[in-house]
């Protein structure tokens, strides 16, 4: 916020479930197993939630970006 003012960098940076999943390349079912597990979101009513989306980001890579693959 700039002088108590929502900028248009700051609003643009919040997305709603199906945002995230376009993001993460999975299902919305998927976002919804990720929020059980502890996905960071902001509940704005009981069926309306925002996603800050570099704290999902952050959240994903801390949770699942050290993974590596057995052949």
């Amino acid at each position: 916020m700039i002088d108590g003012q929502l900028t248009t960098e700051r609003i643009e940076q919040f997305g709603n479930k199906r945002d995230v999943a376009t993001l993460l390349k999975v299902s919305v079912r998927s976002v919804d197993n990720y929020l059980a597990l502890g996905m960071p979101v902001i509940k704005l009513s009981p069926r309306c939630c925002r996603f800050d989306i570099p704290e999902v980001c952050d959240w994903f890579k801390s949770r699942y970006g050290q993974q590596s693959r057995k052949n």
